[in-house]
């Protein structure tokens, strides 16, 4: 996986977000901690899109591998038939400190196609052995687009918009 391009998040220019933007915007170099922050989570709040419009979110055990995020679901769920009407997804770690929001489009690859070391992944993770598919719940994927991180006790000297090709 390569690296994602960073910039700087752009904030209100407020006395609560640090006061102006100065400094240096943090480089290439701070996305090995983002990403080991998204392999580490155990949970992964997912929000999509009802068909009336209504935002969905809910919890998922997942793995995060070679810049994607992975989880089973069954496809009977909110969540799977809105990935199904509109195949995208907003994803949030649970720290509201050390802040990790994914953005990007979700498909639901079949077993065949699903990478090599998810299903393991998945298993020494959360001692679950997941095949893709058991018990009617296929996996799916996330690719990310963009990812927002920021650290809430300096969010203007770590906060990056990283955008992905």
């Amino acid at each position: 996986m390569s690296v994602p391009r960073p910039r700087r998040l752009w904030l209100p220019e407020r006395e609560e977000y640090g006061g102006p933007a100065n400094g240096r915007l943090s480089d290439e170099s701070a996305w090995p901690a983002v990403d080991g922050q998204l392999e580490q989570a155990r949970y992964y709040w997912i929000v999509t899109v009802c068909r009336d419009g209504r935002p969905h979110a809910g919890p998922v055990w997942g793995v995060w591998l070679g810049g994607a995020l992975y989880w089973a679901m069954s496809p009977e769920t909110m969540m799977a038939k809105n990935v199904a009407r509109r195949p995208r997804a907003l994803v949030h770690l649970e720290s509201a400190r050390d802040v990790v929001i994914v953005e990007g489009a979700v498909d639901c690859p079949d077993a065949p196609t699903l990478p090599a070391g998810v299903v393991e992944a998945y298993h020494v993770k959360y001692d679950l052995y997941q095949e893709a598919g058991d018990r009617g719940m296929p996996y799916y994927v996330l690719r990310p687009e963009t990812v927002r991180s920021w650290s809430a006790s300096d969010i203007r000297g770590t906060g990056i918009r990283w955008q992905f090709d």
